[in-house]
């Protein structure tokens, strides 16, 4: 056992020295490494094998009025009345219709729009779109949560109220930075004072549950510039503040420019040391490396439910969906996003399903997805674990919780597993301490496209 320690350790050690700077796991496995669907998968059959209990809904709006310099996500910049987005919009509805059976087994409970740049639409497309949610998926005003992303310069005060009347209750903004230059250089076009009037008014219109997303540790960032933006950002006192570190992801510009190489890893550490204190000196409760949350106003509950294992069905192109033993997606790249959408049409136009990529979980790989989602967290229910798997995570993988229960990376409180100050600080490597072979294999052979 002492030996099997150490090589956990070895390991554990390797990949906070050689993890990027930039990196969080946002879900395992990741959904860019999902082999391509060689033989008959049929989708919906994997809903018949997953509880058919709770489901969270998401839907994909890949389009921007531009493409951001950091951004590797399925989006592309398009013009405002082109008739793509609303042949999109269409598909949606008929994705949505190919489910109608599958979904109504559930109770839905929450709903994510992201993007892409969901606020890009028109007042009337956000209607029609939620209109069709409404008609289709559920009531969009009796969900545990409705939640869209949105951005500074494509938000306007009728859109707000239209977000309003279909039961919206929590808005992240994407604000990024509050500084000139940085906003340039990430390639937005718009005032450093723009968020801060869409934010006043969202607060105007009846939004309390508001996450402000911020990036830092650009190599042209100083502690300054981080400094004048949270301080503008605390002012504001939103519910949630999520700071993530510049995520230089081939084939962006911010890639092509800078390269990995520029992401300073000793700096995005002193601006994560800078940051934490003061968010927690401000009342903010720490719930993940990246977000910070104000009790009692601040929640995901998407997020969480989704932590939990609730499953979810995603609607668009490039979004994910998780069944139990099924996760699977259409085509994604970074660099040929109208390829991808024009593909996802058209699949649905023909009526075939528009899944392209899927992984299969078999029991090992659903026991390290628990652990992996539930670990970065402010708390890991080990009686969950035991009620789902009907074991106990560190009877599973016993020299990693040993290894760092000693090192001081976690602690026990009585049901619960929880992450130490030195735990939330190397979060994203002890959740990959815990990737299978398979998998980081799976990665290091993904080429982007």
């Amino acid at each position: 056992m002492v030996d099997e320690i150490d090589r956990v350790r070895k390991r554990l050690e390797e990949l906070i020295a050689n993890i990027n700077p930039g990196h969080f796991v946002y879900t395992y496995p990741p959904h860019k490494i999902y082999p391509k669907i060689t033989h008959d998968i049929n989708p919906l059959d994997a809903w018949e094998s997953t509880e058919q209990k709770y489901l969270n809904v998401y839907f994909h709006i890949p389009f921007c009025r531009q493409k951001c310099s950091y951004c590797n996500i399925e989006s592309f910049a398009i013009k405002e009345d082109a008739t793509l987005i609303d042949e999109y919009l269409d598909a949606l509805v008929k994705e949505m219709e190919m489910y109608q059976e599958v979904i109504a087994k559930f109770n839905v409970i929450t709903a994510y729009v992201g993007g892409g740049t969901p606020s890009y639409l028109s007042a009337e497309q956000m209607r029609r779109f939620f209109g069709d949610i409404v008609s289709k998926i559920s009531d969009t005003r009796t969900l545990k949560e409705f939640c869209i992303e949105i951005s500074p310069d494509s938000t306007t005060l009728e859109k707000l109220e239209v977000m309003k009347e279909f039961g919206i209750t929590r808005v992240s903004l994407g604000l990024q930075s509050l500084d000139k230059s940085q906003i340039r250089e990430m390639g937005r076009k718009y005032s450093d004072q723009t968020p801060i009037d869409i934010f006043r008014a969202l607060k105007e219109t009846g939004f309390e549950n508001i996450n402000i997303d911020i990036i830092y540790g650009h190599p042209d960032q100083t502690i300054d510039m981080l400094r004048d933006t949270l301080s503008r950002v605390l002012d504001l006192r939103p519910g949630t503040i999520s700071l993530y570190p510049l995520n230089v992801k081939p084939l962006t510009r911010f890639w092509k420019k800078i390269g990995a190489e520029g992401v300073d890893k000793s700096k995005i550490d002193n601006m994560y040391d800078y940051f934490k204190p003061l968010l927690i000196s401000e009342g903010y409760v720490q719930d993940t490396r990246l977000r910070f949350l104000l009790p009692k106003v601040g929640r995901y509950a998407h997020k969480d439910e989704t932590i939990k294992g609730k499953p979810v069905k995603g609607f668009g192109s490039a979004a994910q969906s998780y069944a139990e033993y099924l996760h699977y997606r259409p085509s994604y790249s970074v660099s040929h996003c109208r390829r991808d959408i024009l593909e996802y049409t058209g699949d649905i136009q023909a009526r075939r399903h528009p899944a392209r990529y899927a992984f299969v979980l078999d029991d090992g790989e659903r026991m390290r997805r628990a652990i992996t989602m539930n670990i970065r967290h402010s708390a890991f229910s080990r009686e969950a674990f035991h009620k789902k798997f009907g074991t106990y995570p560190e009877d599973v993988f016993s020299a990693e919780f040993q290894l760092l229960y000693e090192d001081g990376f976690l602690e026990r409180d009585g049901s619960l597993i929880k992450l130490t100050e030195k735990g939330f600080k190397r979060a994203d490597a002890v959740a990959k301490l815990f990737f299978s072979e398979a998998v980081l294999k799976m990665q290091r052979d993904y080429v982007y496209e």
